[in-house]
């Protein structure tokens, strides 16, 4: 994760607005030398990161520059109300009082999002996932954290058998293969006659409730199971290949992922 902090009171978004020069009526923003300012520090610190003589901070530059997708935080530490009590300002040292002040959290993060275009990211729609929050501070600043996401990436067979079932369908299998699981304990190592003799009427039941939970699998699953099987037959051989292989570099002192 990479952290970037931005020195003075926290900024939020304005609209842009409307001038007129001569006959024409042009849009500006009222922002634009406080955006240029952000801009400069954020990119200051970036190639500080790059420059960085400490291994980790110069590998998580080059680590976020790559990244399929973001997540970033913000934390606004906002100065107390200029109309205070000391008695008041304690209560906001003790954690007592929430950070209210007329400043919209959405504005904040929106000015701040926009500065970090094409510098902490290539653009906002790689970003993912957003939290922020405002805090009273006697030291105003804007502090950043931004953790690099990597894109899953799956075999094209592993792809394709789970396009085609929901994991709603997963779970639902899972639940019904874990509880033939448990019920396969219930029966003997080996069925012979005398262990039928012993109960057969609790054994009639059991073989009941089995062929009532495969017949559910078959029902529910059958098709899409068929479809896997048709479609690419031995593909858990293959997956136990790879991690058979896995674990023997492993145990070699190769770790693999």
């Amino acid at each position: 994760m990479a952290t970037f902090t931005i020195p003075g009171n926290p900024i939020a978004k304005m609209r842009a607005r409307v001038k007129r020069i001569g006959n024409r009526v042009m849009s500006y923003d009222p922002q634009d030398k406080l955006k240029k300012t952000v801009i400069y520090e954020l990119t200051r610190q970036v190639r500080e990161m790059f420059d960085s003589e400490t291994k980790w901070i110069s590998l998580e530059a080059s680590k976020s520059a790559y990244a399929a997708f973001y997540s970033v935080s913000m934390e606004f530490h906002i100065p107390y109300p200029k109309s205070s009590t000391k008695g008041f300002q304690r209560r906001i040292d003790w954690g007592l009082e929430p950070a209210t002040i007329h400043l919209d959290l959405d504005n904040l993060a929106k000015f701040y999002l926009d500065c970090a275009t094409e510098i902490l990211y290539p653009d906002d729609n790689f970003v993912v996932e957003i939290t922020a929050k405002k805090i009273y501070s006697q030291n105003p600043r804007t502090v950043i954290h931004v953790e690099s996401m990597e894109k899953i990436t799956l075999s094209d067979t592993a792809e394709a058998i789970l396009q085609l079932l929901s994991p709603d369908e997963f779970r639902d299998m899972l639940e019904v293969t874990h509880v033939l699981s448990v019920f396969s304990t219930s029966f003997p190592p080996e069925t012979t006659p005398l262990s039928l003799e012993k109960d057969p009427e609790l054994y009639q039941q059991r073989l009941s409730r089995a062929a009532a939970f495969v017949s559910y699998l078959a029902d529910n699953h059958g098709a899409t199971l068929a479809k896997i099987a048709k479609k690419y037959p031995g593909y858990h051989e293959e997956f136990a290949k790879v991690e058979d292989c896995k674990a023997a570099l492993n145990r070699n002192g190769k770790p693999l992922s």
